[in-house]
């Protein structure tokens, strides 16, 4: 990936907290910081979507329209879990 494309955050944490850091990693099997965060990010991200798709599926029942659950709905809901704009009208 070009240097451009990307964008480094540095996150100072205690030294209790980096003991168990590395511990986890240890654990996990990581071989770097980085790939330890990234993973951590990614599960992060992955749990949020689906909070944002239960939200938008409770939302639905709640307005009944989990009667007519077709393909639109279901494309909506996908967009809503992937943070994407939701069109309110379909």
């Amino acid at each position: 990936m070009p240097e451009h494309d990307r964008e480094n955050w540095s996150v100072p944490v205690s030294a209790e907290f980096a003991a168990e850091l590395r511990a986890a990693m240890a654990t996990e099997g990581f071989e770097s910081k980085s790939e330890f965060v990234r993973a951590a990010l990614r599960e992060k991200l992955a749990r949020s979507a689906r909070r944002r798709l239960e939200a938008a599926l409770l939302e639905s029942v709640e307005r009944g329209e989990y009667r007519d659950a077709g393909p639109e709905l279901w494309e909506r809901l996908e967009r809503i879990a992937r943070g994407e704009k939701a069109d309110r009208g379909s």
